[in-house]
């Protein structure tokens, strides 16, 4: 009868997070109102998951996120947002001419 191979360490490796990384990432920008620093988006995460608890290079993970998802822009430095938050780009799109 075939067995399941004991790989050692295996059971130190935390499993990934439900919902996948793309998703927890862009859930916390959403809640935190679609643009966020990373030191925002962190405690959101770590608040919402026990992130610091269960995943040994979780930040990482946020930071290649954000990077890599077509659906998240860079604002500033530090600063990411949702694309589909239709927030301006900075100070000078969110004047509108008066006239």
């Amino acid at each position: 009868m075939p067995t399941t191979p004991n790989i050692p360490g295996s059971e130190l490796i935390p499993p990934k997070p439900k919902p996948p990384w793309r998703q927890v990432v862009r859930e916390a920008l959403a809640r935190l109102g679609g643009q966020a620093s990373l030191q925002a988006l962190y405690v959101e995460i770590d608040n919402e998951y026990q992130a610091t608890n269960r995943w040994r290079n979780w930040k990482a993970k946020v930071r290649q996120q954000v990077q890599l998802d077509p659906e998240i822009e860079h604002v500033a430095y530090g600063v990411w947002r949702l694309k589909s938050a239709g927030l301006p780009t900075d100070a000078s799109d969110s004047a509108a001419p008066s006239g």
